[in-house]
């Protein structure tokens, strides 16, 4: 059997993170290079379709800061423990999310309606646009 590569954080390698669908599922972190598992997280809002939406991005300089891209996208500062909405114009259905490694601030959101950017760390997330996503950087899943 193999196992999955799961990310860890690009800031602290021992932190790594995972994002379960299961009936007691949720976000798990590990803080040890992913010997022990703590539930940090059953929050409805990264839950709601786990199927659909399954991918997460751990900020490049802050292992606490983790994107959620679900209908709305979502983020927590805190590895997890709450959440917060990222208000804006974009649209809905969010798929991905890319942050710029050496610029966290500057981050793209891939949703239903195009990309959103943003270039200060969300506190204004621009409109989507009608560019294509294959214009996005790569990504290894």
């Amino acid at each position: 059997m193999r196992t999955p590569t799961l990310p860890q954080s690009p800031s602290d390698s021992r932190i790594v993170y995972a994002l379960i669908e299961a009936k007691d599922g949720g976000l798990f972190r590990s803080e040890d290079g992913g010997e022990k598992w703590e539930h940090v997280s059953a929050a409805r809002v990264i839950r709601q379709r786990a199927w659909y939406y399954s991918c997460f991005t751990i900020d490049p300089t802050d292992a606490n800061i983790v994107w959620v891209p679900q209908v709305n996208l979502v983020r927590t500062i805190d590895g997890g423990k709450s959440w917060q909405s990222v208000k804006g114009p974009m649209h809905g259905d969010h798929h991905d999310v890319w942050i710029d490694p050496s610029n966290p601030r500057r981050l793209l959101t891939g949703n239903d309606g195009g990309i959103a950017l943003t270039v200060d760390g969300a506190r204004h997330l621009g409109g989507a646009c009608a560019a294509d996503a294959a214009v996005l950087p790569h990504r290894r899943r």
